[in-house]
């Protein structure tokens, strides 16, 4: 009769390893590169764009929120909303975010019935 061949272990043992993002998408392919960052234009866009569109919503539903004799509002949450973003963002970056928090501030106090030199003050 033949030989006997050895048995072959078919399920190894699974080999631990720490799960990072490196690990994870080392699996998916060659993903050396795809870590460019936007350029600085592009950047300052998105940064101005996201800054202003999340300020004036909150700033508009906080100015509809305290209409009243007084209109003043006991909390302001575009200022934690612009905190949050300045942490996120990039130093170089920070230019972008202050001027979109000063137009989407000018345009929901405009907005609210503010003139301009009002809404500027």
């Amino acid at each position: 009769m033949g030989r006997q061949q050895p048995a072959v272990n078919r399920h190894p043992a699974p080999v631990t390893r720490r799960c990072n993002l490196s690990n994870l998408f080392a699996s998916f392919g060659d993903f050396e590169g795809m870590t460019r960052s936007l350029p600085p234009r592009v950047e300052a866009a998105f940064w101005l764009l996201t800054t202003a569109f999340g300020y004036y919503l909150l700033a508009g539903l906080s100015l509809y929120a305290t209409r009243g004799a007084d209109n003043i509002a006991a909390i302001w949450p575009p200022s934690g909303n612009f905190l949050a973003l300045l942490l996120l963002m990039p130093r170089r970056a920070w230019w972008a975010g202050f001027v979109g928090m000063v137009m989407a501030s000018l345009a929901a106090n405009m907005l609210a019935g503010s003139s301009l030199w009002m809404s500027a003050a």
